[in-house]
């Protein structure tokens, strides 16, 4: 089998006009980048790619396969020095980078329109997304114990940053989703939203709103192109199941957090009225 060097500079076939010609729909997206393809080639098990997509994989230690079928394409080098770790904050700007928001309508059972993922994700939910991942991967344990409130409005916006920041995290990571994963993953963006939808009001303790929120999903009763077991879990070895967990997780804490926001917002308006009353605002004193 030929070596990595040798395999790119002669195992990369231009795709033809007419071959092009045929491709419809998904067909002429880059798989690897899902953009429309700019200078597709096609490897020796007839998969087309960006040239520059498939090059920048294939060039990564540990890498010798077709990213869809897995089909080894050359020879891996006995030793090849890993990669030097990206500072981990770098990772996560740049992925926040690439993040770009979903747009258009979904539909509910019945055929109603529930609006889509915002055209425009305010900075402001990339940035918090982005921080939420920081502090769970430098082993900061976010828990959360009392009650929570689903604020559909509220959750929109960060529902599509998170979404659309984990499969950029991956691209960074040099395992950047194939076009099926991509789907899959769309789905399941596209269902939380139904849910989230369908539940705005709903309280929840949030120690078990994240397992109840998945429950709710119906991964079971979705067309999606991996299996899902009798407990409800995606069987992937692509993590797609654990950045799920994440992003629900993160639905948690956004919610948490939005109302003890409100909470406090509210409790500063009790105090403002009483002081405009004339009364002494009340001061919770705590036993030392």
């Amino acid at each position: 089998m030929q070596t990595r060097a040798d395999f790119l500079a002669t195992g990369l076939a231009p795709v033809p006009n007419d071959v092009l010609s045929t491709l419809t729909g998904l067909d002429l997206d880059c798989s690897i980048c899902a953009e429309t393809l700019a200078d597709p080639v096609s490897l020796p098990c007839h998969h087309i790619f960006d040239k520059a997509c498939i090059v920048h994989w294939l060039e990564m230690p540990g890498k010798n396969t077709c990213p869809s079928c897995r089909r080894p394409l050359f020879d891996m080098p006995l030793f090849e020095p890993p990669e030097a770790a990206p500072n981990a904050a770098q990772m996560f700007y740049e992925a926040l980078g690439y993040a770009s928001p979903a747009v258009g309508q979904l539909s509910n059972d019945d055929g109603a329109d529930i609006p889509g993922l915002s055209p425009a994700v305010p900075s402001e939910a990339r940035v918090d997304a982005t921080q939420y991942l920081f502090c769970i991967s430098s082993g900061i344990r976010l828990q959360w114990t009392g009650p929570t409130r689903i604020d559909a409005d509220a959750l929109a916006d960060h529902v599509a940053a998170m979404g659309y920041l984990l499969p950029s995290m991956s691209r960074i990571r040099g395992t950047p989703y194939t076009r099926r994963e991509m789907e899959d993953w769309q789905t399941l963006l596209d269902r939380l939203h139904v849910v989230l939808a369908r539940k705005n009001g709903k309280r929840y303790e949030a120690r078990v709103m994240a397992r109840k929120l998945r429950q709710k999903m119906n991964l079971r009763g979705l067309i999606l192109h991996h299996d899902v077991d009798a407990s409800g879990f995606l069987i992937t070895d692509n993590g797609l199941t654990a950045e799920l967990d994440t992003l629900l997780d993160y639905v948690t804490h956004v919610s948490y957090m939005h109302g003890t926001s409100q909470e406090r917002a509210r409790q500063a308006a009790r105090r403002a009225a009483a002081v405009a009353r004339g009364q002494r605002p009340r001061v919770n004193c705590a036993v030392m």
